[in-house]
């Protein structure tokens, strides 16, 4: 079998095949491995219209990858002793908290971490209505509000902590003010001169300063066929997305993860318990699926080939990113481009995975345990859908339409969602173990398979899935969005056939509005 240098060496062919007709105007892929940058393959542009290449210190907008930072800055903090991970965040808050209902227990700083404090994406429903949910300041030199404006207030959690996944921007942005609490430094200026500094990202920001000069890449979204400048957003809850970085700066930051916090100089990070800490399972919505779909602290862990890996994404108006840490191989796969997908195909996470897959080595698909065979469980068989909460329920909605069907085709159970490549139903594969399956995705072949686990009571009656990271729950049809959506598109057919028969009512001789 060829080393992983060999094999690292040969994967330009791959990337440079990923690439053509993906429609993504740059890319930039490092390889991160022995702590250095291993390997670097830049194709496209940073800039369409001036034709600027895409090179290894063009800098992007990170997106979600933020939130490890955040963390880091955070545990830097829980290792001076400043606050114990199980406490309430409350007790570091002078202004504004974490209200919580009566009998609810607090939210922790564990709960936030792993994004089981019952707060969604948006603190309030009317928030929808604002553009960017009221987080979001538009332009690049436009003045970002500091983060009290947002976490002086109230925030009141949709559901009980610890009761379902629910990933939560606002949630990791209230740690990234409490760093401020805790270090009486601006969360920017905190991160800056504790991590980014002091790991050599010189080049690398949490605002688009000078720190990242001209090297910034310009961010496309497709408009009616053609890519267009998408429009520039800066995140004012900076904790969850706003990083600018470059794949020279990333790497270092990779290789100080890979190494366990240890920087080139001796000095420490963290220290390398914590980091075993933070990319340690914490939370998954079954035990079938701890080492496939779980979340350590910030870090989301899954298996690829049956390696461990440890990785976060990101995606904001004109960037999406894909970071992937493989501590047993002391390598990092690191892909970032300048095209909006954040609804469209995440093409960007495709290729990392691809690129995973070539690195880990195809004779390790053994250790996963995916036997192939035929599923037989006619138990399964019935309608799921989330646990209750709107606002926490924003993922699953928008990905899945928050709404399952499971049956049988011959031996084998198929699951549809209600929108979506998984609309017409996709046969579930069995993945070595009882009630563990994997589900593929028609239109991405390609794409990691996700993984579903059934949930049984003490009977061995099936009351749920375990969908990756969300948990469902088993309905009733008249409970599921289908049924409910099948009401309306009756009631809006039933009254078009109404105002239609007024209408023309006159032409039959009947005055309108008589019997």
């Amino acid at each position: 079998m060829a080393s992983m240098r060999e094999r690292i060496a040969g994967l330009d062919a791959l990337i440079d095949s990923c690439f053509a007709g993906s429609g993504i105007p740059g890319i930039a892929v490092g390889i991160v491995h022995g702590g250095r940058l291993e390997h670097v393959r830049c194709l496209g542009h940073a800039n369409i219209g001036a034709g600027t290449p895409v090179n290894q210190g063009t800098a992007f907008r990170l997106a979600s990858i933020s939130k490890t930072f955040t963390a880091v800055g955070l545990l830097q903090l829980w290792e001076s002793g400043r606050f114990e991970l199980d406490e309430p965040v409350n007790n570091h808050i002078q202004s504004g908290r974490v209200v919580v209902k009566e009998g609810w227990p607090d939210v922790t700083f564990t709960h936030l971490l792993t994004h089981q404090a019952g707060i969604g994406e948006i603190t309030q429903k009317r928030d929808l209505l604002k553009p960017g949910f009221g987080l979001l300041v538009k332009g690049r030199d436009t003045p970002v509000p500091p983060l009290r404006t947002v976490h002086e207030r109230p925030l009141r959690p949709e559901v009980a902590a610890g009761t379902k996944y629910a990933y939560s921007n606002i949630g990791v942005s209230l740690l990234g003010y409490v760093i401020e609490q805790l270090s009486g430094e601006p969360f920017r200026d905190y991160m800056v001169k504790h991590v980014l500094d002091p790991i050599g990202m010189a080049h690398s920001e949490f605002l688009p300063t000078s720190r990242i000069g001209d090297s910034e890449a310009t961010g496309y979204k497709r408009s009616l066929g053609r890519l267009v400048p998408a429009t520039y957003y800066q995140n004012i809850i900076a904790p969850a997305g706003n990083l600018i970085s470059s794949l020279d700066d990333m790497a270092r930051y990779a290789a100080m993860l890979l190494a366990k916090g240890s920087l080139p100089d001796g000095t420490r990070m963290l220290k390398a318990s914590t980091v075993d800490l933070a990319f340690s399972p914490h939370y998954w919505a079954s035990e079938a699926l701890k080492d496939d779909a779980s979340i350590g602290l910030c870090f989301h862990l899954c298996r690829v080939n049956g390696v461990r890996v440890v990785e976060h994404g990101g995606a904001t108006s004109g960037f999406t990113s894909a970071m992937s840490l493989v501590p047993s191989e002391d390598l990092a796969v690191l892909v970032f481009c300048n095209k909006d997908e954040i609804f469209g195909a995440r093409r960007t996470q495709e290729i990392k995975h691809r690129i995973l897959v070539a690195l880990l080595g195809g004779d390790r698909e053994r250790m996963s345990g995916v036997s192939g065979r035929p599923v037989a469980n006619e138990n399964a068989a019935g309608f799921y859908g989330p646990l209750p909460g709107v606002l926490t329920n924003t993922r699953i909605l928008g990905y899945y339409g928050g709404d399952f069907k499971m049956s049988t085709r011959g031996s084998s159970l198929v699951l549809s969602s209600f929108y979506g490549s998984r609309r017409k139903g996709v046969e579930l594969v069995a993945a070595g173990e009882r009630n563990h399956f994997l589900v593929s995705n028609p239109k991405k072949p390609d794409a990691r398979k996700e993984h579903l686990a059934l949930i049984e009571d003490g009977q061995g009656h099936v009351t749920g899935l375990a969908l990756e990271h969300f948990k469902l729950r088993r309905n009733r049809f008249a409970n599921t969005l289908r049924f409910k959506a099948s009401l309306v598109c009756i009631a809006v057919v039933v009254a078009i056939c109404v105002v239609v028969i007024i209408a023309l009512l006159p032409a039959f001789g009947c005055p309108a509005g008589t019997p």
